[in-house]
């Protein structure tokens, strides 16, 4: 929240685990993979690009990454 009243262009969105849908089987992802909506309303990951991981700590924010 602290960011968000820093820049208020700044949206929080947490990191979600992963369940299977087969086996029910809870996974981790421990990275950086938001998710969101395409104009179509088809969810979606995206990745990270290499260059915005490097050096940085787990609370840092990420850029504003583009989905197609």
């Amino acid at each position: 929240m602290a960011r968000i009243k820093e820049d208020r262009r700044n949206v929080l969105c947490p990191i979600v685990d992963a369940i299977s849908d087969a086996t029910l089987e809870y996974s981790g992802n421990g990275g950086y993979q938001p998710g969101g909506f395409s104009w179509s309303l088809h969810f979606t990951w995206e990745d990270v690009p290499k260059r915005d991981l490097v050096n940085r700590k787990y609370t840092d924010p990420l850029r504003y990454l583009s989905l197609t």
